[in-house]
């Protein structure tokens, strides 16, 4: 995971020279401080305290400021049950082949 100032500046290659995915949305950091929130919680079974989250979320927003994260939500196009009848047509006459 990449929430520190170091991978959100300065990491872009991983092993092997491949290109690590990156965070470029306030989204992206938030998520994996959820993750990072939970695995915390999974492992020492106590909550991160209410001091401590706030001054991590001030920090989150100090990088996303610095970055130049976007927050932008991206749009989300609906599925039409109508649109999906054909793809499934053949998705069923593929598996059956």
């Amino acid at each position: 995971m990449c929430t520190s100032n170091w991978c959100l500046g300065k990491l872009e290659h991983g092993e092997d020279s491949r290109k690590l995915k990156g965070i470029h949305t306030e989204g992206a950091l938030q998520a994996d401080w959820k993750y990072v929130s939970i695995h915390y919680k999974k492992i020492t079974k106590n909550s991160i305290s209410e001091e401590m989250s706030k001054k991590i979320h001030q920090g989150m927003q100090h990088l996303a400021n610095k970055y130049g994260l976007t927050d932008q939500v991206r749009e989300n196009t609906p599925v039409y049950i109508e649109d999906m009848i054909p793809f499934n047509e053949t998705r069923v006459e593929t598996q059956e082949k």
